[in-house]
């Protein structure tokens, strides 16, 4: 397992990571004044396996998402959209050029303030044994019954607010793809976070589904700085601003190309 593979992993669980002496500083805020995260000429680099090469996955990138924005990425799989959002939570530094949380150096920023402002929806929803309410509640461990089915009604999961108690096995045994989407979704607004990184929240969900999260988004959203990686149209047609990143480069999208 790689250095960004196990900080991912302890998010996953913990939602927290430790902060090393040297981070000293909070993000100003939502209302500082500043975007809510500026790439600046950003390369991205990580070793190949078994030589001395570096494969590049970004490529002095340049992207400023404005507080409030929604945003979207599209591209091909494997271009990099992944890794911009695996930097904007700190899990690994960029090789060259800066990345800006609030006008914040992100090198200096404090990341567990940084991640505590953050609703994250993974590509590959992680869920325990336990409960649906247990689920949910891992994105914020002081919230009460009401505050989960608030979460899980706001997401368009009205059947499994009223299935609280139901049993779920490891990595989400006994539900169906759609339910665990929707779970990882209310997991990341129960924290009521100021920015939502969503990782193809939609990917392998029925049609059906799709619509559901389609049709919440704009009460999910309200208020919150998004960036939404996807290939559906459904939910790209929802953003403020469209993004396409093909071999690491931020390009023009080109009209209905969203992989």
């Amino acid at each position: 397992m790689d250095g960004m593979e196990a900080a991912r992993s302890a998010f996953d669980v913990l939602e927290t990571a430790k902060v090393e002496p040297a981070v000293r500083r909070l993000p100003p805020g939502p209302d500082a004044g500043n975007a809510t995260c500026e790439f600046a000429a950003v390369d991205y680099r990580y070793p190949a396996p078994d030589t001395d090469e570096a494969v590049l996955v970004l490529d002095a990138v340049d992207l400023r998402l404005e507080t409030g924005e929604h945003l979207a990425i599209v591209g091909p799989s494997g271009a990099g959209k992944s890794t911009l959002i695996d930097l904007m939570l700190g899990f690994d530094p960029p090789t060259e050029g800066g990345i800006w949380i609030e006008g914040v150096p992100l090198a200096e920023v404090d990341l567990a303030a940084w991640r505590s402002r953050i609703g994250w929806v993974q590509q590959d929803p992680f869920l325990i044994a336990g409960t649906v309410f247990d689920n949910v509640r891992l994105g914020a461990a002081g919230a009460d019954r009401t505050a989960v089915v608030s979460a899980l009604e706001l997401v368009g999961a009205g059947e499994l607010a009223a299935r609280l108690d139901t049993i779920v096995g490891e990595r989400g045994g006994g539900l169906s793809h759609g339910e665990r989407r929707m779970i990882s979704l209310a997991r990341a607004v129960v924290r009521d976070p100021d920015v939502l990184l969503l990782d193809e929240p939609t990917a392998g969900v029925d049609t059906e589904t799709q619509v559901r999260i389609a049709a919440s988004f704009p009460q999910i959203a309200a208020g919150r700085t998004v960036v939404t990686v996807a290939h559906q149209r459904i939910l790209v047609d929802l953003a403020d601003r469209v993004v396409r990143i093909d071999r690491g480069r931020i390009v023009a999208p080109a009209p209905g190309d969203l992989r």
